[in-house]
């Protein structure tokens, strides 16, 4: 979803202008607090769901940790934040457990939260700031959701002109209340900070610059799918746009089980270059957008057979329905790059005692569904590795993985597999392979949920 918005982003070049109004403010430095009340419950918890540290070369000693947990989250929750001095690694603990909170590396981590029923059922949740960003640093706003145990981002300055600002995020009203109105109760501000001495990001200061107004509207409380609303949107909607000498298409289709389905089209020679899904909600007159963890939210209009809606930073585009000779047109358009091929992998199923083939059946099958989408690559061989890897990758990735997801994961499973890139002047572009390769002990490293769905959590070397 990410690759594909930002695609057009570039292409189009149609960002519009996020920024802040001044206001007058206090010019004494706001200290971020922090103490080291509670480290000694939070190691333990920590040391269970991360054995093997944060990353190389992070400290995850009892020396660096710190709680960073502001007043009205101590007073109004039982939620306690954590915060790493050498990383900006920050954690929310609560109910004994540690649970990841936001993204951190290459910029501050968490900077500020307030109390916040976002899902409105009668429980705190937190509504937090933060940022980071390998290249390009940027701000996002995120919920941690009390019942759930996982964060979501609902907002990025990625997507605006400049990325590169740091918010805190305000309560307008006191004590907070459910069902507050979507902006009532909450606003954005834009802060000044002065970079750590020592890169100590525990011990952090800030100006107020003003408030902050983002091009695209915030939600502030989880959507629920309002099926009357989206009615209007059911179909599939398409925008033909020409840029720069550059004609191309977009098409939208909405189902009735909400989810939504983008695609790339090159009208020139009927072929679209990507798909990608994401579920949405839609409100009275604001659509969500959720995929991998991000949800963005916008205004629509539907008028006349026309939607006019903007998209991930990009200007007020009109869609219009297709139907008749325009949906038979689109139904019979070709992908741009062939779909992997996987007939003529061969199996190896190795020895375990701990899993049968019917078992990595099921598994492989999730493997070839992913490598379907790996546009003109040949899939030469799946084998399993050993129950020693598979156990050990298990303990590796299912604490972290459950915290993201919020999921159970009962068991974890390891394959290796070999193939070939495709050509050089039939690479896809963006996938990160060398083209014409042989590419030989790529692993697949896959968590069982307890419902008994394989999840594929990482591949790669």
């Amino acid at each position: 979803m990410k690759r594909l918005m930002l695609a057009w982003v570039m292409v189009l070049c149609l960002m519009p202008l996020g920024g802040w109004a001044e206001v007058s403010a206090d010019d004494a430095m706001i200290e971020v607090p922090y103490s080291k009340n509670g480290v000694e419950e939070f190691m333990p918890a920590f040391a269970l769901t991360h054995p093997n540290g944060i990353g190389w070369g992070y400290h995850t000693e009892e020396a660096y940790c710190y709680n960073v947990t502001p007043i009205s989250v101590a007073e109004e929750t039982d939620i306690r934040i954590f915060k790493f001095s050498d990383s900006g690694a920050s954690y929310a603990f609560v109910d004994s457990a540690v649970y990841d909170l936001c993204e951190y590396f290459g910029g501050y981590g968490f900077l500020n939260a307030i109390p916040w029923d976002y899902d409105m059922d009668g429980q705190m949740d937190l509504l937090l700031a933060s940022s980071w960003g390998s290249g390009i640093s940027r701000s996002e706003i995120s919920v941690f959701n009390r019942a759930t145990k996982t964060s979501t981002c609902i907002y990025s300055t990625l997507y605006e002109e400049d990325p590169q600002v740091d918010l805190i995020v305000v309560r307008t009203d006191q004590p907070p209340a459910s069902g507050l109105d979507a902006v009532s109760g909450v606003m954005l501000y834009q802060v000044r900070v002065p970079h750590p001495e020592d890169y100590n990001f525990v011990r952090l200061r800030y100006d107020v610059i003003g408030e902050y107004q983002p091009t695209l509207p915030l939600s502030f409380h989880k959507a629920e799918l309002d099926a009357d609303a989206a009615a209007c949107l059911l179909g599939r909607w398409y925008c033909e746009l020409d840029e720069f000498g550059v004609t191309f298409g977009i098409a939208i289709t909405f189902a009735d089980d909400g989810t939504v389905i983008f695609c790339l089209i090159d009208p020139s020679n009927n072929q679209y270059e990507d798909k990608t899904a994401a579920q949405y909600r839609v409100g009275e007159n604001s659509l969500s957008l959720e995929s991998d963890g991000e949800t963005v939210t916008t205004a629509f209009t539907v008028t006349d057979d026309e939607l006019l809606l903007a998209i991930y930073g990009m200007e007020i585009m009109p869609f219009r329905k297709l139907s008749g000779e325009e949906l038979a047109w689109f139904e019979s358009l070709q992908p741009k790059y062939l779909p992997g091929d996987i007939s003529q992998v061969t199996i190896d199923y190795g020895k375990s005692e701990h899993f049968t083939h019917e078992q990595m059946d099921a598994v492989i099958a999730v493997i070839k569904d992913r490598f379907l989408d790996w546009y003109n690559c040949e899939l030469h061989s799946i084998a399993y590795t050993s129950d020693e890897r598979s156990a050990s990758e298990y303990q590796y990735y299912a604490g972290s993985e459950s915290r993201k997801t919020g999921k159970n994961y009962v068991d974890g499973i390891v394959f290796i597999s070999s193939f070939h890139s495709a050509a050089e002047d039939e690479e896809y572009p963006g996938s990160g392979l060398n083209p014409d390769q042989e590419y030989i002990g790529w692993s697949w490293i896959l968590l069982q949920t307890e419902e008994g769905q394989w999840e594929l959590i990482t591949w790669g070397y």
